[in-house]
């Protein structure tokens, strides 16, 4: 092969990696990760208690257990958004919600995560049924969850309560940050839920 022909075919393959390298680039935004976020602590809210919770198992439909945010689009229709993904398994990230709004509101710094932190001897363990966790971009969010509080070690104590949370949130503003923030708000008022049920079991309970 002479050389003007070997260099006319060297430079169409570079020009052809080179389109395959920003045609890959062109089409494949970067991958956006996002977190819930939880209660900020008022200079009022001192951490006096010694209740000991442990929050979970959280149980999720399959569907919403995996990286990407899971949108609806219709009454049988969901989306899944691939470049826009929850930065740990969003089971994770509402057990994680749920345990440091709970230890803010009972002013605990002995609120768990289960399974991986769990309290030795706890006083109460929640366990969260999570039946909705559902988005409509740039309206609302949607949570549906099935709980329950029980007593750890203490059979002479009120054994559990039962309960159902659904909270409906409205989304201020078209991005998926907003969406998020609306999800965490939710969690906030699931999580006040939950607080409020293990406070008034514990007075029964002590007195």
């Amino acid at each position: 092969m002479n050389a003007p022909v070997s260099r006319r075919i060297g430079s169409v393959i570079l020009f052809s990696a080179a389109l395959f390298v920003w045609g890959c680039s062109a089409v494949s935004p970067a991958v956006q990760f996002y977190t819930l976020s939880a209660i900020q602590p008022g200079p009022a809210d001192k951490m006096a208690s010694d209740l000991k919770v442990v929050v979970g198992p959280v149980r999720l439909p399959g569907y919403l257990d995996r990286p990407q945010m899971v949108f609806r689009t219709g009454k049988n229709k969901i989306q899944m958004v691939e470049y826009h993904r929850w930065a740990d398994s969003l089971k994770e990230n509402i057990t994680w919600g749920l345990a440091e709004n709970i230890g803010i509101l009972l002013k605990s710094d002995h609120v768990s995560m289960y399974p991986r932190e769990t309290a030795d001897h706890p006083d109460y363990q929640v366990f969260i049924n999570i039946r909705q966790f559902d988005g409509w971009f740039g309206k609302r969010v949607r949570i549906g969850a099935y709980w329950t509080v029980r007593v750890s070690g203490h059979p002479s104590m009120t054994p559990s309560r039962q309960e159902k949370t659904i909270v409906e949130e409205p989304v201020d503003g078209k991005t998926h940050q907003d969406m998020v923030a609306a999800f965490s708000r939710a969690i906030e008022t699931l999580s006040r839920d939950i607080a409020g049920v293990i406070l008034a079991m514990d007075r029964q309970n002590r007195s």
